[in-house]
């Protein structure tokens, strides 16, 4: 009898001491290893660099890739470079102490997780060069500590979202080159780049508050005009007439979006040739915001110096330092006249009978032009006979309307829109005409003349203009093109 219970006292024996190890056996993984084991299985990794990672280990400080404090918790993802594509777990998350992410330079795809805004000790966030898409989570606003944000050059889209300005230690942020829209708060970065997103409104890439940074720049051919199509030096073919067209709505939509559009509204300062950039297709897009300023609605900006270029300044803010969406509307029917004729502002009318440098002439030159309806005079030699009379005349037109001297007599670019699209010029130019539009000569100082129906438009310079000394005025009537700066 005692035989037979030997065996079963031996098996029982065995089983109650192998019960710890099969207890342990049972036991999950460490949380960070099966975060980790996530991440690698949501991932591609062609070059096998995250090959030892293995889900048996209880210590992953000693795999690549992986970073570990001196108390062997994850503290840093880093991969940078290393050919991954796939899409990111949003197991991360469970790495609650990591500081730092790098996987910058591969081919990660999907969205970002939000739940990349639950790590409470996360400093460095780099997912930039990828192909992410999607939102931009708004979680991102909760992560408290982070100080380096990059997401650029990626496919994000949707609004911008406003989480991140409120993350108080954030000192870079790189947003560029996705598709993101719509307004983008106020910062407190030092460093904040949001360039390459066709249709966003922006605020500044440095500290200086109120300005406005790059905004859209997804071009790389500046505006032919820059260096005068007509110019013998050219080496670029002259734009055709449907070309300048397409420049002459998409820059006005452009600066539409800016000044109605956007909250604040921004007001560029310096519509010129030289800031439209094109695309391959010539499609027109306003670049260079180095003179903008950010502005609430219905509001206007006095600068004690005026800053712009020689030819394109309103008269307003030249003589008070004033500025508003109406000094870019201005801008921009100069602008209008330089697709037209193929020349600078400050080059307009030479050759063709007018006085070089005589004070105010390019404006009623053109004005003269037109009410004798000999456009050829005005369009660009280069075009030759190609190109439409009829719209060349209402491109006049509307140049004219823009460049009224009374800014309140300017159309709002949402009306210069659609009379470049066809649509009430007519109305807008007989209203515009009315004797109740005219403006008193002594007003400003600038000498303004009446045409037969008794509109008037801004003769760009006076000699008793008691803003400007005489010197200044005789070395503005002799510069070619330039910059004025100042302090901004």
């Amino acid at each position: 009898m005692a035989s037979n219970l030997l065996p079963l006292i031996l098996f029982f024996f065995l089983l109650l001491s192998s019960a710890p190890f099969l207890a342990f056996s049972s036991e999950p993984l460490n949380a960070e290893v099966e975060a980790l084991i996530a991440i690698r299985q949501g991932l591609v990794d062609p070059h096998g660099v995250l090959s030892n990672w293995d889900e048996d280990s209880v210590d992953p400080c000693s795999w690549a890739m992986v970073t570990c404090s001196a108390h062997n918790l994850v503290i840093g993802l880093g991969a940078p470079s290393q050919g991954l594509s796939g899409t990111l777990s949003s197991r991360i998350a469970n790495l609650t102490n990591l500081e730092q992410v790098l996987l910058q330079n591969n081919n990660i795809t999907g969205w970002l997780p939000p739940e990349l805004g639950s790590l409470p000790r996360l400093q460095t966030l780099d997912l930039s060069n990828n192909r992410f898409s999607g939102r931009v989570p708004d979680t991102l606003g909760h992560l408290s500590t982070l100080r380096y944000l990059r997401l650029n050059n990626n496919s994000l889209s949707g609004a911008f979202p406003s989480s991140l300005a409120k993350i108080p230690q954030l000192s870079f942020l790189d947003l560029s080159y996705n598709n993101l829209t719509g307004p983008v708060p106020r910062f407190p970065t030092r460093t904040f780049n949001i360039v390459g997103n066709p249709m966003i409104c922006g605020n500044s890439s440095s500290s200086h508050a109120g300005e406005c940074a790059t905004v859209v720049a997804p071009v790389t051919v500046p505006f032919p005009l820059d260096s005068t199509p007509s110019s013998s030096n050219s080496t670029k073919p002259p734009l055709d007439w449907q070309t300048r067209k397409r420049i002459a709505v998409g820059t006005a939509r452009g600066l539409l979006y800016l000044h109605e559009q956007c909250d604040p509204k921004i007001i560029h300062r310096d519509v010129k040739a030289a800031n439209v950039l094109l695309d391959e297709c010539h499609e027109a897009v306003v670049g260079d915001f180095g003179l903008a300023k950010l502005l609430d609605h219905g509001d206007s900006h006095v600068t004690t110096a005026v800053r712009g270029t020689v030819g394109h300044i309103a008269p307003e803010y030249l003589s008070t330092g004033q500025s508003s969406e109406k000094t870019d509307v201005f801008g921009f029917g100069i602008l209008l006249l330089e697709l037209v004729t193929g020349q600078r502002a400050l080059e307009v009318g030479k050759g063709s009978g007018v006085i070089q440098h005589q004070k105010g002439v390019m404006l009623d030159w053109v004005r003269k032009v037109h009410q004798e309806k000999m456009h050829d005079l005005l369009v660009d030699q280069d075009l030759g006979p190609h190109y439409d009379r009829i719209e060349v005349a209402e491109m006049v037109q509307v140049a004219l309307l823009c460049t009224q001297f009374q800014p309140s007599h300017r159309p709002r670019m949402s009306e210069v829109v659609r009379m470049l699209e066809g649509d009430g010029l007519a109305e807008k130019w007989e209203a515009n005409h009315r004797p109740e539009t005219t403006v008193a000569p002594h007003e400003l100082g600038y000498d303004h003349r009446n045409d037969s129906n008794g509109s008037v438009f801004f003769n760009d310079f006076h000699d008793n203009d008691s803003s400007l000394s005489s010197d200044e005025v005789r070395s503005i009537d002799m510069v070619e093109e330039m910059e004025l700066s100042g302090p901004r």
